[in-house]
């Protein structure tokens, strides 16, 4: 009886002694830790995570780099497992199993190893908004695409929580694609800026190498993403106008959403617009047909602030051509109705009696015809009707915006 009664409390002090083992603490587990591999939790595709880690501060908080970006955390340990939420709510867990920490977090599956002990001081310490080589961030104006230094969703379907980690505010100027020097969206940017806020319209100007990078396979779906996940337009109309561009395919939208964005920007303004850049493009003069972009919005965007926002009926050429046009079709109905009735005199000279003009069996009719003389028209314009087609295709979204794309 003493021997099991011995056995069972050895039992019970193993297992009290096993469940302290695996209880991790705070302590235990705090430090930086460092990614070695990512995995899309749609597609199960593998991403490049160089620069990607989490810090874990003994007390509870510390941060995590996503792509570039850093982010406070709050976190806790319950046994093996950890789970915590980053500073916009995005809730993160996972597990420890030996050296290695499986974490789950913004529709990826990370695997993070202790990172290497760095010399020089406070190792742990982390500049905020730093980013190692090649990693994208929406600070670097001349950032790379996604597909080439972090992951990317791909699909069907837009990730949007990878787009909310990445672009906070969408800047005016966003050159992802690398066509553009430093100095260049930098002028670009001032002036999309200024634009902005005198007309109170946001400009926008957006470059990738690839929309299928960002999981989008028709330009006008990429902008409607853009738009829905982080470019709201300006107001409670969300005024906007953005061109964006996905270099692989050489494919364009031009696109603007809210009332007044609508006003402004009619179809024969966008028409306009697109002429003025996309000979620039084809000639892979970029700067120059980005130029030429802001000065149409900021032309276009000043007549409707006058109350005199460019459409077909309002410019000056169209006065011109519709008098001329009247004046022309006026003078040719008369020169056929005078043709018609000399046709029809035959008489050899002028009778002093009305008898002589006619005949014994009495009036007849010899010649009837029916003139042509003019027509009267009557249009009213919407200016929030769908738009037509500009450059490829275009039309009216279901969420209140106008695209006219196609290929540069």
């Amino acid at each position: 009886m003493k021997n099991i009664a011995k056995s069972f409390l050895i039992f019970v002090l193993a297992l009290c002694l096993s469940v302290s083992v695996l209880a991790l603490t705070t302590d235990a587990v705090s430090g930086k830790y460092e990614a070695v591999s990512c995995i899309g939790d749609d597609d199960g595709e593998t991403y490049r995570c160089e620069g990607d880690y989490i810090y874990l501060d003994s007390n509870g908080s510390g941060e995590i780099s996503f792509s570039g970006d850093l982010y406070d955390i709050s976190w806790d340990v319950d046994g093996k497992e950890i789970f915590g939420c980053d500073e916009d709510d995005y809730s993160f867990f996972g597990e420890f199993s030996g050296n290695e920490l499986s974490l789950s977090y913004a529709g990826y599956s990370y695997v993070f190893v202790p990172a290497e002990e760095e010399t020089g001081a406070d190792s742990n310490t982390v500049v905020k908004g730093g980013s190692s080589d090649g990693a994208f961030s929406s600070d670097d104006k001349n950032a790379s695409s996604p597909s080439a230094s972090s992951p990317a969703p791909s699909g069907d379907e837009f990730n949007f929580a990878y787009y909310d980690k990445i672009f906070r505010d969408l800047p005016y100027v966003t050159d992802f694609a690398g066509i553009l020097s430093e100095d260049e969206v930098d002028e670009l940017s001032v002036w999309a800026e200024d634009i902005s806020e005198n007309y109170d319209v946001y400009v926008y100007i957006m470059t990738v190498k690839d929309m299928k990078d960002f999981g989008a396979w028709d330009i006008e779906d990429f902008t409607e993403g853009l738009r829905i996940g982080y470019a709201p337009g300006y107001g409670e109309d969300g005024d906007m106008i953005i061109l964006a561009m996905s270099m692989a395919e050489r494919d364009y939208d031009l696109a603007v959403w809210g009332e007044k964005g609508h006003n402004a920007f009619r179809d024969f303004g966008m028409d306009r617009i697109e002429n003025s850049f996309l000979d620039n493009f084809k000639e892979n003069d970029w700067m120059g047909g980005f130029k030429d972009y802001l000065k149409q919005c900021e032309k276009l965007l000043r007549l409707e602030s006058q109350g005199k926002p460019l459409d077909i009926n309002t410019t000056p050429a169209y006065y011109i051509g519709s008098v001329a046009a009247a004046l022309l079709i006026g003078w040719l109905i008369a020169l056929l109705f005078a043709k018609g009735i000399k046709s029809g005199m035959k008489a050899p000279g002028l009778k002093k009696e009305a008898n002589a003009y006619i005949t014994s069996g009495g009036s007849q009719i010899t010649y009837r015809s029916d003139n042509y003389s003019h027509v009267t028209e009557s249009r009213t314009y919407s200016p929030r009707q769908s738009s037509s087609s500009g450059g490829g295709g275009g039309g009216r979204s279901s969420s209140g915006g106008s695209h006219h794309s196609g290929k540069f």
